[in-house]
């Protein structure tokens, strides 16, 4: 059992609670708990860095929890358990003490050789509570679905029917819609890969959803849009990327190599997401910023599919990369660096 002995909880008022929709319609607790109380894990959950962020393990049903506070359909928490030794590395950084370095991730017991309360991905990390042979004990802190998990103790709030958010189109006052339409009320709504499921994305305030089934208390929704999807398939030069090509010869053409396929050793900088002023860039899209390995040192932008952020996220600083990419700008209109749109890369030794 995860030892959480040493802790005391004072219980705060009940909080509101909301019910969100997006692929499918469910409840979420949307003001913020101060309190800190205990919960058990329902059903098998994803444990993330940040709410609805990166995965960094997977908690069993029945996993005993510190809840510390509540954002939106989020549960910030406590973990506590045992791992074996060997499976860790000493990673000092962010307030950590150590790292999953396991290939395949590693279990996380309530006691040493005991019952599993999950599995840390690798790249996970911990804080170092104490030592026993062989074992570790650790604590994360991190986030959980709400509803995932089922709070402790004869006083403590409990996810019931809630308010809800989400606005019934009525069929004069919809676009292009009538009763089998859902709008998003002013907060926006989640989308699930099922009730009660995993979040998979986000409608924005008054997007138009159509209702295509119902469950209980849950709507089946259907989006109508758009999003970026490069296509690394189309048409490209008969001689494949153009490993030899400059900056200098980019930006004195800028616009004739646009949408070809470029080589470029470059080392790692950092890892950024856009902002509103990188007009090359759609706003909060994810890319690197790197730098050429010439004398010159001129940085180069590298768009990346937000599917594979995790590719990147354990870069070493000025660690070198061979990226082949589609050019998207020679010339970004904020600071005159080229940009890419990443198809492929590979590690320099």
């Amino acid at each position: 059992m995860v030892h959480l002995s040493r802790f005391l909880f004072r219980l705060m008022p009940v909080p509101r609670l909301v019910l969100t929709l997006t692929l499918l319609l469910g409840f979420g607790i949307t003001d913020r708990v101060t309190a800190q109380t205990t919960a058990r894990v329902t059903s098998d959950e994803n444990f993330r860095a940040e709410p609805n962020g990166t995965i960094i393990g997977q908690l069993s049903a029945g996993t005993e929890l510190v809840v510390l506070s509540n954002e939106g359909n989020w549960s910030e928490v406590t973990l506590e358990g045992f791992v074996w030794e060997r499976s860790m590395l000493i990673d000092r950084t962010e307030g950590f003490d150590l790292v999953i370095s396991e290939a395949g991730g590693e279990n996380i017991r309530d006691e040493p050789g005991g019952r599993v309360a999950g599995q840390l991905v690798r790249g996970a990390r911990l804080q170092e509570v104490e030592r026993v042979p062989g074992w570790v004990r650790v604590r994360r802190t991190a986030w959980i679905w709400t509803p995932s998990i089922e709070l402790r103790g004869d006083a403590l709030p409990s996810v019931g029917r809630p308010e809800t958010s989400v606005e019934v189109v009525p069929r004069a006052e919809a676009r292009a819609a009538d009763e089998g339409w859902l709008s998003a009320g002013a907060a926006g709504l989640w989308v699930f890969a099922a009730p009660n499921g995993d979040s998979i994305a986000r409608a924005r305030p008054g997007t138009d959803l159509e209702v295509i089934a119902r469950q209980g208390d849950w709507a089946r929704v259907r989006l109508d849009g758009w999003i970026w999807a490069p296509d690394a398939d189309r048409a490209e030069d008969a001689g494949g990327p153009l490993a030899e090509l400059t900056i200098p010869e980019l930006r004195a053409d800028p616009d004739r190599f646009i949408g070809r396929r470029l080589r470029l050793e470059l080392q790692f900088i950092s890892l950024e997401r856009a902002e509103a002023v990188r007009t090359d860039f759609r706003e909060g899209e994810p890319f690197l910023l790197m730098r050429t390995r010439t004398p010159d040192r001129t940085f180069v932008y590298v768009a990346l599919p937000p599917d594979r952020i995790g590719e990147f996220e354990r870069l070493v600083p000025l660690e070198s990369l061979a990226i082949i990419g589609r050019l998207r700008r020679a010339d970004a209109a904020f600071t005159g660096n080229p940009v890419l749109d990443l198809l492929e890369f590979e590690r320099i030794r």
